[in-house]
């Protein structure tokens, strides 16, 4: 044997898939071990790690604080594809031989059949040429298939011919389903954008500002365009119990209006648009001494909730607005509060800091307004925005199909097993005896109680 030849046959041996597998389920695992760069908040909070520990550096310098990307992760990746695509290759030729399309079957005579245990013979007075044809006929109804006949009384017939195939289909479907994860890895984006009723974005890609992950392939996002036309939240005694959110959908080209709910994503091709939560956006406007508008906008900010958050205007250099919402407000003994979380009686408790020090602060009901300096800011009214998680990933179609094909081989292979008969028929002038045999690639013993009941059935066929 040449030395290619010796190192193919061991490159397709049982061990080597055993060591490739092993050897990524060690690399994966080691990057659930190692912290990971996207853990880190800073490239410079990443580089104060490494100066650590010299471990630290050496992780890097082998891309393990990268895991999907790291050279050793790939090596392996491309080495156990090769594998699976030499293992498929190799067993394909037994396959074809065991479906009969490079190999012929082989016939038994009379005599090699007695010599067979658990063989069924049967007896009759009918001749051999007309019980020969018989026969046949009588296992054709039973759906056996002749692949080879011979005209003195020899048969060799089959029952789901193609199950060995399901062994291919069940290896290529976990190459498709490889294929489907490592595509969802590497193309994954994650994302989130804030869009307010009545707020249309034709191309949504630049208002997503918080992105959680970056694919490593495909950086690109589909075009895609978003249109909020309204959001209604459903209470009952006082607890969320349902969510509409009705929203248009532009993807190449085509626009469809959709009604979004919590945890029922809508997917545009390998895009998915899933309500994470919902905010609200008061119209806050900001004058002058004079009255006249400065500056002034539906502001998205997340309180809803019972929490503050905050806001500022780029035409008010150093100030910077902090919120409260009150959606049922009620002032008790002195404190502001909310009787309940559906909006009633909505306000808006603001305060005003410049450069960090407080220079204003109060509670506003729609159309009030809070003086500052030589400023005022009213709250005009409000409406609904919704946070939503922008999601892309490809490789959802070769995972499905990879699914398909692994339930449809172990079908094939496990519920439709291939069965093989073996039909010889002897005798002289009007008496005749059948002798059959046969074989199962699995459950022996309930196919010899269907060969049984066969036999039984060309018995009484022939009488």
């Amino acid at each position: 044997m040449s030395l290619a030849g010796g190192i193919y046959n061991r490159f397709k041996s049982v061990k080597t898939t055993a060591f490739i597998f092993g050897s990524l389920i060690v690399v994966y695992f080691a990057g659930l071990v190692i912290p990971q760069k996207t853990l880190f908040s800073s490239y410079s909070e990443y580089q104060t790690w490494l100066q650590k520990s010299i471990f630290y550096r050496l992780f890097d310098l082998l891309g393990l604080t990268d895991i999907y990307l790291s050279p050793i992760t790939i090596g392996l990746l491309v080495l156990f594809f090769l594998n699976l695509l030499v293992v498929v290759g190799e067993r394909t030729k037994l396959v074809m031989r065991k479906v009969y399309l490079t190999a012929k079957p082989s016939l038994m005579g009379p005599e090699e059949i007695k010599g067979r245990q658990s063989h069924l013979s049967i007896e009759t007075t009918l001749n051999r040429e007309a019980v020969f044809d018989k026969v046949l006929r009588i296992l054709r109804r039973n759906r056996w298939k002749p692949l080879r006949v011979d005209t003195t009384g020899m048969a060799f017939l089959i029952k789901n011919r193609l199950s060995p195939v399901g062994f291919l289909l069940f290896h290529l479907s976990f190459l498709l389903c490889l294929i489907g994860g490592l595509l969802i890895t590497y193309t994954r984006f994650y994302g989130y954008l804030t869009i307010t009723e009545g707020q249309r974005l034709g191309d949504a890609r630049p208002h997503i500002t918080r992105i959680i992950k970056k694919p490593k392939i495909f950086k690109e996002l589909p075009h895609f365009g978003l249109s909020l036309i309204r959001v209604e939240p459903q209470y009952q005694k006082d607890v969320p119990t349902d969510l509409f959110v009705y929203l248009d959908v532009l993807y190449r080209g085509k626009v469809k209006r959709e009604v979004l709910k919590v945890n029922e994503p809508v997917k545009r091709g390998p895009l998915s648009l899933v309500v994470q939560d919902i905010w609200l956006a008061p119209l806050m406007v900001v004058r002058d001494d004079r009255g006249r508008m400065i500056d002034g906008a539906y502001v998205a900010l997340n309180l809803l909730h019972g929490q503050e958050d905050s806001f500022w205007f780029d035409s008010l250099k150093g100030y910077r607005f902090y919120a409260i919402f009150f959606p049922d407000y009620v002032e008790r003994d002195g404190v502001e509060t909310t009787k309940s979380i559906v909006i009633r009686n909505p306000a808006l408790h603001l305060r005003v800091e410049r450069d960090g020090n407080a220079v204003a602060e109060g509670t506003l009901k729609p159309k009030e307004s809070l003086r500052f300096d030589r400023y005022s800011i009213s709250f005009q009214g409000y409406r609904y925005s919704v946070y939503l998680n922008v999601i892309r990933e490809y490789g959802r179609v070769p995972l499905i199909a990879g699914f398909v094909l692994a339930l449809a081989g172990l079908l094939m292979r496990l519920i439709f097993y291939q069965k093989r008969l073996w039909v010889a028929v002897s005798g002289a002038g009007e008496n005749s005896v059948v002798l059959i045999y046969g074989r199962s690639e699995y459950f022996h013993l309930s196919f010899k109680e269907e060969l049984k009941r066969l036999s039984e059935r060309i018995g009484d066929a022939l009488r």
